[in-house]
């Protein structure tokens, strides 16, 4: 199967800014969603943060998710991907 335009920019940005060797296994948006879960919150909190990232691309995602992962990526964009290695 081709790769697609979308999945070779995300691999370039994990190139570009690696995550911690727990991050590599299981993301923000995944163990936010577990430690959600276990706290009690709705289902659709837990669904909000599971699939506010490109993890969730193939989940149902409600449009408060869509506007969180807009936000997130907004922020990712200003402040990580904004600095500049000295």
């Amino acid at each position: 199967m081709p790769t697609s335009f979308k999945a070779k920019a995300q691999r370039r940005q994990l190139l570009l800014f690696p995550y911690s060797e727990s991050a590599k296994l299981l993301r923000h948006p995944l163990s936010g969603a577990i430690i959600a879960a276990e706290a009690g919150l709705p289902e659709e909190i837990v669904n909000l943060i599971a699939t506010h990232s490109f993890e969730g691309d193939r989940s149902v995602r409600t449009r408060e998710a869509d506007f969180v992962r807009t936000i997130d990526d907004f922020v990712f964009k200003c402040t990580v991907a904004g600095l500049s290695k000295k």
